[in-house]
This record gives C-alpha cells, structure tokens and sequence, in this order.
C-alpha cells in the first residue's frame, strides 16, 4: 500500500538557498558597517583621551625650551598623562621663577653699576674743563680717554637693562620727529674716534630726501652707535660706509 510519495523539487530548494546567502550577505555588511562605525568611535575617544594631550604635552615643550617659561598645560585627568603635564607645569614654574631672579639680578646689577660710573663721567668732564683752564692740554687727553671709556661702559649697562626689559615684555619707546641728517652727523661726530683708532675713513651717502623720521630717537641713535662702533672696531686701514634712502612701498615711507 503506498502511504505518500516524497518529490524532490530542485527549484525550491535553490531560490530558499538563495533567500538564505542574501540575508546572509546583509547581516555581514551591517555587521561591517557596525564595526567600522565602533572603529571610528574609539579612534576618536582614543585621540581625544591620548592623541591630544601628547600634541599639547609636546607644543608646551618646543615652547619652554625656546624659552618661553610661562606656557602652561591645561590637562586635568587622573591618568599618567595628567601627571606628566603636572611634572612638565612644576618645571616650568621653577624655570620661570630662575628667569624671573636673573633678570632681577642683572637690573640690580646694572643700577648698581649705573651709579659710580655716572660719577665717573661726570668727574672726568670736570677734570676736562679745569686742565684747559689751568693749562694742562697733556692730561686732557688722558683724561678723554677715561671719559670715552665711562662712556662705553654705561652703553654696555644700558644694553644690558634694555635686554633684561625687552624679556619681561617692558620695553617702551618714546616716538618723536627728528630729522635723520642731524641724528647721523651726532653720531659719526661721537663715533669719530673709534673710527680714527684703527685708521679707518668713514663716508656717508645721505639721499637728499631723507627727511623726517618718527620713531625712539634714543633707539636709533643707539643702533647707529653699535652697528658703526662694530664696524670699526673690526676693521683696520678701511672705509665704513654708511648710506640712508627714502624708500616708498606700500604700508608707507621707510
């Protein structure tokens, strides 16, 4: 007797396989996409968390080992790179506080020195006037000398509390007109015989435009001063050359 019959029908079976492998393929492209978007999460806390502070951590670095002692981190956490930047901050503290005791010293020093020889020029001007009134040409020589060198000395202090004002951010200038023909004819007239001590010439091209100039006149008689003092000071039996234009551009006159 001949209960059922069992057929077996190849079509069915191919298209369920086929359903099958589709969701199949599905899942695995949402389950790529999920992994990729988790990827792309904790990529980002791990930039945030580490990547971040190490490129603060190391910017603070460059910048205090050029000497800018003030730069500070700003990372607050409980990790290690949260004590890193605290041991990187106490070091900067410390440096800014050595920096801020050397430039105290170095202004202390400066006016210290500023005083005596102050007096010393002053003296030695005096000393000038009453050997010619009393007729005494032979020490007024010497006695220049000493002038000329108090003289230098004190434009070296006053490089100094220059440089100690310009690092602690305190440097002012006092802008003023002054005509620039008049401002290099007094310094070539002081400079003169540093020029003549090696035998050297000095020659001066000035435009005929020159003009005015507003600026620290201080400042610039100061510039003038040490670019032709080097100049001279280092060359023997030469000429030292010293030219001024007017040169117009855009953002002004210069």
């Amino acid at each position: 007797q001949v209960i059922g019959e069992l057929t077996r029908n190849e079509t069915g079976t191919a298209a369920v396989q086929g359903r099958f492998t589709n969701v199949l393929q599905q899942a695995l492209t949402i389950a790529g996409i999920c992994a990729l978007i988790a990827a792309v999460i904790v990529s980002l806390f791990i930039s945030r968390r580490i990547v971040e502070p190490l490129q603060e951590l190391t910017q603070v670095s460059r910048r205090l080992a050029l000497g800018y002692y003030r730069e500070r981190t700003s990372i607050r956490s409980d990790d290690e790179l949260a004590q890193l930047s605290q041991s990187i901050n106490q070091l900067a503290e410390a440096l800014d506080q050595t920096e801020q005791r050397r430039m105290s010293l170095l202004a202390d020093v400066a006016h210290e020195l500023r005083t005596p020889l102050t007096a010393i020029i002053g003296y030695s001007e005096l000393l000038q006037r009453e050997a010619e009134m009393i007729g005494h040409p032979d020490m007024i020589e010497d006695l220049n000398k000493i002038h000329m060198a108090g003289n230098h000395l004190l434009a070296l202090i006053n490089d100094v509390l220059d440089l100690s004002k310009i690092e602690a951010g305190k440097m002012r200038l006092y802008l003023e007109s002054f005509s620039i023909d008049e401002i290099i004819n007094d310094v070539v007239t002081t400079i003169m015989p540093l020029v003549e001590k090696n035998a050297n010439t000095i020659i001066i091209e000035t435009a005929s435009n020159v003009g005015i100039m507003h600026a620290d006149l201080t400042k610039v008689r100061q510039t003038l001063f040490n670019l032709l003092s080097n100049a001279a000071k280092f060359t023997e039996h030469g000429n030292i050359t010293l030219k001024t234009e007017r040169q117009h551009t855009d953002d002004g006159d210069w």
